[in-house]
């Protein structure tokens, strides 16, 4: 299993962004994948995939994350784990920024 790491656009509460997560794929490296994720526990931030498989033709999926409008600000780890059909899983951690609505800011 390899680890990489990669940074989401800053979020607000309340708000969705889109991360691309791509899969750079050697030569021999023709199988589908399977991405599974797992957003922080009790933060207020969701993730979910446009699409949990990544078919062998392609380099492609769209991580939707959601910041609840209570969600925790600061910053949170959202972990993908894309799995081939044939070999090692690989874990990507996305970090997600989220900061405090301008709605939220003005009521103080």
């Amino acid at each position: 299993t390899q680890g990489r790491h990669c940074n989401s656009p800053p979020i607000q509460q309340g708000d969705t962004k889109s991360v691309d997560i791509t899969i750079t794929r050697e030569k021999e490296f023709a199988e589908d994948v399977t991405l599974k994720v797992e957003p922080p526990a009790e933060s207020g931030v969701t993730a979910k995939l446009t699409d949990a498989t990544v078919k062998a033709n392609d380099t492609h999926a769209t991580l939707k994350i959601t910041a609840s409008p209570n969600a925790v600000v600061g910053t949170h780890k959202v972990r993908v784990t894309g799995t081939p059909s044939k070999g090692n899983a690989v874990d990507v951690s996305v970090s997600v920024k989220v900061e405090e609505s301008p709605s939220k800011k003005a009521a103080k």
